[in-house]
Parts: structure tokens; C-alpha cells; sequence
């Protein structure tokens, strides 16, 4: 795939000026078949403030901050244009043009939603470790992730993400699971408007093979004897008698 080309212009009309004029700085990308997009930086600059072969400003009072700012909006094209490469996508003038737009209006962030909307809600400490488990393997997946980014390629790229670290189906199951919890709630509070990817993406859960201690086991382990200075190991059996037991959580 052919990386975007990408060059810093003044005066991109090439219009007759007056000698000490100034003349608008734009960021020209260019990629075939159908990208020739000029990008407006806001910054307006005298011809002799500008180095045409090195794209830079200079003979300026701020050319230090004025070239920081042009640098930073093309490492950010260069950055979304290798988030697409990641997905199986490419750069279009349709995609640069959405780029541009989320810029001005930036889009909502899913990894902020998924986290206020855990810590807002009053889930049970072991269904909120769960949710928060799904959410630090995301942010480690990817530190930065927009709703309009999840779509079919991102889950599949997910998905690939957690076989190569070795998590097993139940478990990767129950990632997708929440993910499309929160997917189909910020639908429903008119967050998030895309097409759920997880209407077409399935995975399903295999039935478990548990072994059931017997009653003599358990006795077993009540009977055992542990030595006092072990008072952490004595305090986790007696959580765990309590919970086979009566069949409650300790953590309810």
C-alpha cells in the first residue's frame, strides 16, 4: 500500500501578492488515485518567511511555535493514516475528509464512555472487576480508541490481539461480550450512531469441564491443619468453606 505524500505550501494558488503580503500556509496531501487535499493551518506568513525547500517558516518572531503547530497536524495525518493501515484500511479522500472533520469536532472517546459509565453505575465488585479487566486489555490493545473506529476489522483485530496472548475462548468471549454491552448502551443514550459490529461478529463459549470437590474433600481441607503463623492462608479457607458452603460469593 502507497503512503500518503505529504508537503507544507505557501501561497498554494500561486496569486499575485503585494511584496510584504502574507499568504496562507497549507498542508497539500497527495496520494493516487484521488487525494489531492490542501489542509488550511491557519497560518499566514510573508514569502520571505518562508523556506519552500524545507517546508519550514522562517525569519519569524514565533517560526519555533508556528512550525511545532504545522509539524504536530502532520504527525497527526501520518498517525490516522497508520490506525487505518492497522484495520485493513486505507487512506481515501473520503476517510481524510472524515479525519479533517473529527478534527474540528472531535469524536467521542469509547474507552472514556466504557470507563465513566463502570464507575457510574452500582455493578457488584466482582462484575466491576470484570468490566475494568475488559477495559485495561483494551487500552492495551490500542491507549486511544473512538467510537467511529469500532467496526468489523477493529473486533476481528481484537479478537487476533487476545489469541496471540494466549486468553482461551470463554475468556475472549466475555471481552466481546462487554464490549458490545457498552456498544449497544451508547446506542440506545444516542452516543454511539454506527452499525454494531458484533451483528455480524459471533463467538460463542464452550461448556466448561468443572470438577466438583465431594463433601469429603471439603472436610479435608476444613480438617487440615495450618500452622498459626500462616493467618493470611487460615483467613482465605475460611472464606472459601463459607462460599461451598452456602453457596455465596465472599466477595457479596
Amino acid at each position: 500500500m502507497n503512503k500518503a505524500q505529504i508537503k507544507v505550501v505557501w501561497n498554494r494558488r500561486n496569486e499575485k501578492i503585494e511584496e510584504n503580503a502574507q499568504a496562507a500556509i497549507h498542508i497539500y496531501v497527495y496520494k493516487k488515485p484521488d487525494i489531492r487535499k490542501y489542509i488550511h493551518t491557519g497560518i499566514f506568513v510573508t514569502k520571505d518567511q518562508f523556506c519552500d525547500d524545507k517546508g519550514k517558516i522562517v525569519k519569524h518572531n514565533r517560526n519555533v511555535e508556528l512550525n511545532r503547530i504545522i509539524s504536530e497536524k502532520i504527525r497527526s495525518i501520518e498517525d490516522y493514516e497508520f490506525s487505518l493501515l492497522q484495520n485493513g484500511k486505507e487512506l481515501s479522500s473520503d476517510t481524510l475528509d472524515f479525519f479533517i472533520n473529527n478534527e474540528k469536532n472531535p469524536g467521542i472517546s469509547f474507552l472514556d464512555y466504557y470507563s465513566k459509565e463502570i464507575l457510574g453505575r452500582d455493578y457488584k465488585h466482582g462484575t466491576y472487576k470484570e468490566l475494568n479487566y475488559t477495559l485495561n486489555v483494551l487500552k492495551e490493545y490500542k491507549e486511544k480508541i473512538r467510537f467511529d473506529e469500532i467496526d468489523y476489522n477493529f473486533v476481528v483485530g481484537f479478537d487476533d490481539y487476545l489469541v496471540k496472548n494466549g486468553l482461551k475462548l470463554n475468556t475472549r468471549s466475555k471481552h466481546h461480550g462487554h464490549i458490545n454491552k457498552f456498544l449497544n448502551l451508547a446506542s440506545l443514550q444516542k452516543v454511539y450512531k454506527g452499525d454494531n459490529p458484533y451483528k455480524i461478529f459471533k463467538i460463542k463459549k464452550i461448556k466448561g469441564d468443572r470438577v466438583n470437590l465431594s463433601v469429603s474433600e471439603l472436610q479435608a481441607i476444613e480438617q487440615l491443619e495450618i500452622m498459626p503463623i500462616y493467618n493470611e492462608v487460615i483467613f482465605v479457607r475460611k472464606l472459601f468453606l463459607f462460599s461451598c458452603y452456602t453457596g455465596l460469593r465472599f466477595s457479596d
